[in-house]
């Protein structure tokens, strides 16, 4: 059984390999924070995944959870 604890470090984990294959490189630094920003900005319109971006389709939530995870691992 999993745990929120267990699915934050694995969900932090994943989102590190996603942004890698598009070029993005986070290693837990403030300057990967920067990279996220760049992501979001880059991908979101408006509040709203842009339209053929990384963040339109169904695994919405699930890419914000990891992305979230991720910041937070990275704060700690």
């Amino acid at each position: 059984m999993s745990t929120l604890i267990n699915d934050i470090k694995s969900q932090s984990a994943w989102i590190i390999t996603a942004f890698k294959a598009d070029g993005y490189i986070l290693d837990y630094s403030i300057d990967s924070i920067i990279e996220v920003d760049r992501f979001l900005i880059r991908n979101i319109i408006q509040g709203k995944p842009k339209k053929g971006g990384r963040l339109d389709g169904s695994g919405f939530g699930t890419v914000l959870f990891s992305i979230g995870a991720y910041v937070g691992e990275s704060i700690i």
